[in-house]
């Protein structure tokens, strides 16, 4: 009878302790699971406010000259919005350009940031080569972290980064390895004390049934099982029993033990502290829970926590007490860094510039930092309530704009799953950067709302004395008279005034705010560094991009042709470029001013070519005056004697030949008398040879001397100039360019000679016509019959005609300033020869280099 109860009993025991376990294992896999829901939920709203911080500063991503950018916002080396989400959310954030680090929180283990490191194992297959984001634990930097990755894609979709956030899995696990450790330590108790009472019914029944000492062998082997030390004692503290976990805690075995008092055992301090709080227990019977530090038998301290509980004997007495001993140690390490965790949180929301204000979904107040009480001025015991309604009523009232601060507080109260940034004036002059973001879990669970204020009263400051300051540089850059423009330190345009306008056809409003070269595209159809990009470059450097450049401290000057400017062929470009400096000496732009020189060179250029024509028209004139010279010597004796032998010969063959010859003399004669009047006319006109003379009596002695022209063939020529007409010349000059134009008309005249001479005078320019109705020009050749020595039909060989009459013409046109040229209907129909003189000639230096241009 007694072995099967002992069975029933053994049984019971075992069925309630594996109830009990299954309880907990359950228990402990269930929180687990909402645990890590929780952190999951936790880390995709904190990646979601990451997204959101980073869309804030721009929507469009791409990789420009080895940075990633976010609209114009530079992410490499700035770490405002990783530092963001750490103040908010705690734990790392980092942003990857490709799989490189370039704006993190991270921190080597030299306490650096990783920034430059390298993302690498399955959140990298993930991202790079199957294009998704990647959720998990992962190793980052040789430590295991909880994290969330997703790409970053540019406008074409095509991956070119990466936003990751993560916590520590020590830090995420602490609660739950807490909640472990109290659970474990419970069911260890319960198991224990539910052991510990079946040892004790065990020991009450062998005394009552010595031979039921095989069952209390299988109790004590079962007691033995647990790892959490056990005792008990009887009514006189005397030890009755323990198990092994006990027997290593105390480093003595259980037959060492048995029926030994803690003075027998311990130090006599020690084991006076054991024997009065066993005592307290045994005179007041129950429960009695204490922690205490002991020292283990391996030397080694402990935190540990005395559970001791009264036992009864069958008479209903006392009969001892039953104590567990559970380590702590691991728990309160956990405890401390928990505790550690909290306070670096706190901490980092105190350090923090901005004042923030964490509420519940309830509006209710969770946390704030002492800068939010010193930015909102809010009494102590307003914030102790921790209700946010009286604390917004005080800030409301603080406001400029109360009613619209109110209305904007309610409206996001309302409208949970808004982000908003925005700027508020307090009464008080200040200006505060307001920013707001929901709480929210990865199911979309609204948790509450996080409000950050910034004081930005003394940069709203700055920013408008640096816009006063900006728009003075505009109003002088504006109306500057050469092409001008201004950029700040991250080369975006803050200034394009109306010349560069005109030049370029940009307009300021195509180019204002923007960066990336916007500048060079008019001048090089393509985005790259210009003169104002190269301010801090090497001089060589420089030198391989300009073919003249010059620098003066930190100012460069250069010179640069353009192939095709604006469609409009080559451009010749003068540019100077140098830095802009704030009032501290930093400098925080530059400027470039750019002159179109195309004229000018062209001037050179045009200046150097007639300067040559002159030389050489000044080295032909020295050369036919020689030549006209020299010529004369021998004609001037065959012009006298070949008249005296034809005189004297009778042989009328041999006279005509000699008649030829002295023709030929003639003719020669006069082509060195052309080619000399055609060298003095070549030296410029001395005020002294002008005078105010009536031009028809100048055409009446060139008439004259032409009178034998007409005398034999008949013709006439009409003078049809007014004779009112007066005009500033060197007579000799107009004479001979009359006489020389009358004769032209007449040798081309062969059938009608008719000549007739007009002259118009308008806005005191006299134009003057010869007309005759001779054999007329063809059109090819009305650009070229003033040219030396041209003859209409060189296949006539012509010798009386010299071929210089009509250069000659030319010469003293240009002598007087004016014109010549031909006009004809075409062969047959006649020519008019047409030249323009001044009424008051004009002395103006320039005569004599549109002749040398003109050569």
């Amino acid at each position: 009878m007694m072995k099967s109860i002992t069975k029933y009993n053994m049984a019971s025991s075992l069925v309630a302790i594996l109830l009990i376990t299954m309880f907990g294992v359950y228990s402990l896999s269930h929180y687990n699971a909402r645990e890590t829901l929780e952190e999951n939920e936790k880390l995709e709203a904190c990646i979601k406010t990451f997204w959101q911080l980073l869309s804030n500063k721009g929507t469009d991503f791409m990789v420009v000259d080895g940075k990633l950018l976010a609209g114009t916002y530079t992410v490499n080396g700035n770490f405002e919005l990783p530092d963001k989400v750490q103040e908010i959310f705690g734990g790392t954030a980092t942003i990857f350009m490709g799989d490189e680090r370039v704006s993190t929180n991270v921190l080597t283990a030299a306490g650096k940031r990783a920034v430059g490191t390298k993302l690498v194992g399955p959140a990298y297959d993930a991202i790079f080569k199957q294009g998704k984001p990647y959720r998990g634990e992962t190793a980052i930097l040789g430590i295991r972290y909880h994290t969330a990755y997703d790409p970053i894609r540019d406008r074409t979709g095509k991956i070119i980064g990466v936003l990751y956030v993560g916590a520590k899995t020590s830090v995420l696990l602490s609660s739950l390895s807490e909640l472990q450790m109290h659970l474990t330590m419970m069911l260890a108790g319960i198991v224990a004390v539910f052991i510990i009472f079946m040892v004790l019914l065990g020991r009450s029944m062998r005394r009552a049934e010595e031979a039921n000492e095989s069952h209390i062998k299988f109790q004590q082997t079962l007691i033995d099982t647990i790892p959490i030390p056990i005792y008990y004692k009887d009514a006189d503290c005397r030890y009755i029993g323990c198990n092994k976990a006990f027997e290593e805690y105390v480093g003595f075995c259980q037959e060492e033990l048995i029926d030994k008092t803690p003075h027998e055992l311990w130090p006599a301090e020690l084991a006076e502290r054991y024997r009065q709080q066993d005592r307290a227990l045994l005179e007041n019977p129950g429960l009695q829970v204490y922690e205490a530090t002991v020292k283990y038998a391996d030397g080694t301290l402990r935190d540990v926590i005395f559970n001791k509980a009264t036992f009864n004997e069958s008479n209903g007495s006392v009969g001892g007490l039953v104590g567990v001993v559970l380590d702590i140690t691991e728990r309160k390490a956990a405890e401390e860094a928990v505790l550690f965790q909290n306070i670096l949180l706190s901490t980092q929301q105190e350090a923090s510039l901005d004042g923030i204000l964490v509420v519940d979904e309830n509006a209710k107040i969770l946390s704030f930092n002492s800068r939010f009480v010193e930015i909102m001025a809010i009494p102590a015991e307003l914030l102790e309530t921790k209700n946010d309604e009286p604390v917004l009523k005080y800030v409301t009232g603080r406001m400029i704009d109360p009613q619209a601060f109110l209305e904007k507080v309610r409206y996001l109260y309302e409208d949970r799953m808004i982000c908003c940034r925005d700027e508020i004036g307090l009464c008080d002059g200040k200006t505060l950067d307001r920013y707001t973001v929901p709480l929210l879990g990865d199911n979309g669970r609204y948790y509450g709302r996080l409000w950050s204020f910034r004081d930005i009263t003394e940069r709203k400051a700055a920013e408008e004395v640096t816009r006063n300051a900006y728009q003075q540089l505009q109003d002088i850059v504006e109306f500057l008279p050469d092409a001008t423009f201004v950029v700040d330190k991250d080369k975006r345009v803050i200034a394009w005034n109306q010349a560069i306008e005109k030049m370029t056809g940009l307009k300021k409003e195509d180019v204002i705010g923007k960066g990336d070269y916007v500048y060079s595209i008019p001048f090089y159809g393509e985005r790259r560094p210009i003169l104002i990009d190269y301010i801090d470059e090497d001089l060589e450097f420089i030198r391989r991009k300009y073919a003249y450049i010059n620098v003066e401290g930190r100012t460069l000057f250069a010179e640069t042709n353009i192939p095709s400017f604006r469609n409009d062929g080559p451009c010749h470009l003068w540019a100077t470029a140098t830095p802009l400096f704030d009032g501290q000496g930093n400098q925080v732009g530059g400027i470039e001013s750019i002159r179109d020189i195309t004229e000018y060179k062209r001037s050179e250029e045009e200046q150097s070519r007639l300067v040559a024509q002159l030389n050489q028209a000044r080295m032909m004139r020295s050369f036919m005056v020689r030549l006209s010279h020299d010529l004369k010597t021998p004609l001037t004796p065959l012009h006298i004697l070949l008249p005296m032998i034809m005189a004297r010969v009778e042989d009328p063959e041999l006279k005509k030949m000699l008649d030829l010859c002295f023709k030929n003399t003639i003719i020669i004669k006069e082509l060195t008398d052309k080619t000399g009047t055609l060298v003095k006319l070549s030296s410029d006109i001395k005020p002294y040879e002008l005078e105010h003379i009536q031009l028809a009596s100048l055409l009446d002695e060139s008439l004259a001397v032409c009178a034998g022209a007409f005398a034999g063939d008949g013709g006439s020529c009409k003078n049809g100039i007014d004779p009112a007409i007066v005009v500033q010349v060197v007579t000799s000059q107009i004479k001979e360019l009359f006489t020389n134009l009358i004769s032209n008309a007449v040798r081309y005249s062969h059938v009608n000679r008719d000549i007739c001479i007009n002259a118009d005078i308008s806005s005191e320019t006299v134009t003057v016509s010869v007309i005759d109705k001779g054999i007329g020009l063809d059109q090819a050749h009305l650009q070229i019959i003033f040219d030396e020595f041209f003859k209409v039909d060189e296949s006539r060989h012509d010798l009386e005609a010299s071929g210089l009459g009509l250069s000659i013409c030319k010469r003293i046109v240009q002598n007087h300033g004016g014109r010549i040229w031909a006009e004809s209907a075409g062969l047959g129909y006649g020519t008019s020869i047409m030249f323009t003189l001044n009424q008051q000639f004009k002395c103006d230096g320039n005569t004599q280099k549109e002749r040398a241009g003109n050569e």
